[in-house]
């Protein structure tokens, strides 16, 4: 079964009718028809009896609804999260976008800082005016430096 064919049954099982299941889904009655008709094809059985106007439902139907139910719920879960994060995201939007261009900045400068040392400390070791103990303490202020970004 598809997802279409499970919030049709569960809308049919909840309503009743074809009429109230399509509004409930914000759909055309055909198209609630067309689709119910399909997943009882995919199923090779009929998951309502017709009765006056009623769709009543089969055995096997009632065997499938409590999977149909936690699969509903579980859809409805996804579609709220989605809606809540949509939400989020717009409200969020500016702020992550200014919070990322300071982030951006402030590892460039100090990529530069790094930069700087190391090209101070290459050009003290060529000239051969730098200790070792220079050294260590240019390397321990990169490394400083570094662990900031």
């Amino acid at each position: 079964m598809r997802l279409r064919h499970i919030e049709v049954v569960n809308a049919i099982r909840v309503t009743g009718t074809l009429k109230a299941a399509a509004a409930l889904l914000s759909l055309t009655q055909p198209a609630i028809t067309q689709t119910l008709q399909s997943a009882e094809r995919q199923l090779g059985y009929p998951l309502f009896d017709r009765v006056r106007g009623k769709l009543i439902p089969t055995r096997e139907a009632q065997r499938l609804f409590p999977e149909i139910l936690r699969l509903d719920e579980q859809l409805q879960a996804v579609q709220r999260l989605a809606e809540n994060l949509r939400k989020r995201s717009i409200e969020h939007t500016a702020l992550r976008d200014v919070d990322e261009e300071d982030e951006v900045s402030v590892a460039a400068s100090r990529r530069s800082e790094v930069d700087r040392q190391c090209a101070r400390c290459y050009q003290e070791s060529r000239a051969g005016s730098v200790s070792t103990r220079g050294l260590v303490s240019l390397v321990s202020s990169s490394r400083s430096v570094v662990s900031r970004s």
